[in-house]
C-alpha cells in the first residue's frame, strides 16, 4: 500500500543547506521509524525525521598540527570546525591530542559520503607514518585533483 507524500530533499552546498521539495511521491509505508510528511501537511519535527534520513553526510579528512610539540594529527569527521574545538577543549585529559595543546587545522579535504571508505583513506594516511607525506598533503592543499587521484588509488576506483 502506498500513498502520496511531500518530501523535503536537503543538498549540502558549500557553507549553505538548500532544501528541495518534491511533491506528490508514491512512497511505501515500510520506511523503517520513519514519518514522512502527509500532503495534508506536518510539524516541523517529521521534517527534521525526512531531512536528516535524506542527508547524505560527508566525510573530511583533516590533518592538525600542534606548534609546541611539533606534531600532527590526523582525523575522520563530517565536522571539522566541530572537532577541532573538541581536540583543543578534551573532556579528558589522557587522550593523545590533550597532551599537545593548542591545535591548528592545516588541511581538510573531502574524501568520501561513506564512513567506512573515509575510514579507510585516514588508516592509508596513517599507515604512511611519514611526515613527508602529510607535509607534501598539505602543500597540495590548492590541487583538488592531487587528493582525488590519491583517493582512487587508495581505494582503487
Amino acid at each position: 500500500m502506498s500513498e502520496n507524500f511531500n518530501i523535503v530533499h536537503l543538498v549540502q552546498t558549500p557553507d549553505v543547506y538548500n532544501f528541495y521539495k518534491f511533491n506528490s511521491f508514491n512512497i511505501k509505508r515500510s520506511f523503517n521509524r520513519l514519518q514522512l510528511l502527509s500532503v495534508r501537511g506536518a510539524q516541523i519535527q517529521e521534517i527534521i525525521r525526512v531531512v536528516s534520513f535524506f542527508y547524505a553526510a560527508v566525510f573530511y579528512i583533516y590533518i592538525l598540527y600542534s606548534q609546541k610539540s611539533d606534531k600532527y594529527y590526523i582525523g575522520l569527521t563530517t565536522d571539522v570546525s566541530r572537532r577541532l574545538q573538541q581536540h583543543n577543549n578534551p573532556s579528558e585529559n589522557n587522550k593523545y591530542t590533550s597532551k599537545h595543546l593548542p591545535w591548528e587545522v592545516k588541511l581538510f579535504f573531502e574524501c568520501s559520503n561513506s564512513r567506512g571508505e573515509g575510514l579507510i583513506i585516514e588508516r592509508f594516511i596513517k599507515n604512511q607514518k611519514s611526515r613527508v607525506f602529510l607535509e607534501k598533503l598539505i602543500t597540495e592543499k590548492e590541487n583538488r585533483k592531487y587528493y582525488d587521484d590519491l583517493i582512487k588509488k587508495i581505494l582503487k576506483k
